[in-house]
C-alpha cells in the first residue's frame, strides 16, 4: 500500500510541474503588419497565382512567397525607417515582360516592454505606404499601428482582368 501511495504522489507532483511554466508569456511576440489581396475591379479578395513577394536589399533568402497566395505577411526591419518588398510576376504571360512591382512601407519604431514574462518587443506606426503601378492599383492602410495581433492592417489592390475583357 506504502509502494502505490508514493507512486501516486511522484505522478501527482509530476504532473503538477510539468504543468507549471517558467515562461508566463502567452502572447505572440512578433509585430508584422499582414496585407491581403484584392481586386481593384469589384472589392473582392482574391487568389493572386504566380507571384513571388520578398523584401528588397533585406539579407540572406528574403523570399515570402513563392506560388499563390490571398495574402503575405510584410516583416518590418527595426533598425531603419523604411522596408519595401518586391512583387514579381512569373505567370507565363507577365514573365516575358519582367513585370515587377515595389511597395515601400515608411514607418517609426516603438520600443514595448510587454510584461515581465514576456519582455520587450517593437511596434511600429506606419506613416506612409508608396507603390509601383504595374500590376498594383492601389494600396489601402486599414490601421497604422502595428502590433502582436493578428490582423489584416494592409490592402493591396490589383488589376485584375475580367471575363468580358475578354471578349
Amino acid at each position: 500500500m506504502g509502494k502505490i501511495l508514493i507512486a501516486a504522489t511522484l505522478a501527482t507532483a509530476t504532473t503538477a510541474l510539468c504543468a507549471c511554466s517558467s515562461d508566463g508569456c502567452s502572447e505572440n511576440q512578433t509585430c508584422v503588419p499582414r496585407a491581403g489581396f484584392y481586386s481593384y475591379n469589384d472589392g473582392k479578395q482574391i487568389v493572386v497565382d504566380s507571384i513571388e513577394v520578398g523584401g528588397v536589399g533585406a539579407p540572406n533568402d528574403s523570399l515570402l512567397i513563392k506560388g499563390s497566395s490571398r495574402q503575405t505577411t510584410l516583416p518590418l526591419r527595426a533598425n531603419i525607417p523604411s522596408t519595401s518588398f518586391f512583387f514579381r510576376y512569373t505567370q507565363k504571360s507577365l514573365a516575358d515582360y519582367a513585370i515587377t512591382d515595389t511597395l515601400t512601407i515608411d514607418y517609426s519604431t516603438i520600443p514595448y516592454f510587454a510584461s515581465e514574462d514576456c519582455g520587450a518587443m517593437f511596434r511600429y506606426s506606419i506613416s506612409r505606404i508608396s507603390h509601383t503601378h504595374n500590376l498594383i492599383d492601389s494600396v489601402a492602410l486599414l490601421d497604422s499601428t502595428v502590433t502582436n495581433l493578428d490582423l489584416e492592417l494592409i490592402r493591396i489592390y490589383f488589376r485584375t482582368q475580367t471575363n468580358t475583357d475578354n471578349q
